[in-house]
């Protein structure tokens, strides 16, 4: 049996709209036409494991932080534990506890400079009316610029590399929340 291999980056694939795909014994077959109708989605929080058990101490001092303390400055909340603790169900359980808290979620894999581009980038294409070519500053420059009647979120999970400068990453709005977790 023949095999062929193939790749295309999202980018390419988003001008195209999936016809037929069509695999048989001898050869598969992929049929493309223009224009797209393509959704690209960008990732979300992981569901809330039925296995979670939420910490009550760590718990408070986040919904205090940013649910009940109003504040005129922009609200960052380090989440830092060994791995496997539940840095990241946390986040989603509170993102399922407040789900009218943001009016936009974030969430980048934070594990590396290029899962964080290629996160916001593709973040930034889904926001459509003109941002289907955003580069991942782009997305950037729109974090930078949330309107004043909106709060947003941006989640950065795993940041666990120490020789990775997430500072280079951080939105300085004043409505936009931001959550890290990491093992360091």
């Amino acid at each position: 049996m023949q095999a062929r291999v193939g790749s295309v980056t999202v980018s390419q694939l988003s001008r195209y709209t999936l016809i037929c795909v069509r695999y048989n014994y001898s050869h598969s077959h992929l049929a493309i036409a223009q224009p797209s109708t393509i959704k690209i989605m960008a990732k979300r929080p992981p569901p809330v494991s039925p296995c979670f058990v939420l910490r009550e101490k760590p718990w408070k001092i986040m919904t205090d932080h940013l649910v009940i303390s109003s504040s005129s400055r922009q609200k960052v909340f380090p989440i830092t534990g060994m791995g496997g603790c539940g840095k990241t169900q946390l986040v989603s359980y509170f993102l399922q506890e407040y789900p009218g808290l943001y009016t936009q979620t974030v969430y980048v894999d934070a594990s590396s400079s290029s899962s964080i581009k290629t996160d916001f980038q593709t973040w930034a294409r889904t926001l459509g009316d003109g941002h289907e070519s955003d580069a991942w500053e782009d997305a950037l420059r729109t974090l930078n610029r949330v309107p004043r009647d909106e709060q947003w979120i941006l989640i950065l999970d795993n940041a666990d590399d120490p020789g990775l400068n997430i500072n280079l990453f951080l939105p300085q709005d004043i409505n936009i929340t931001i959550l890290i977790t990491s093992r360091n």
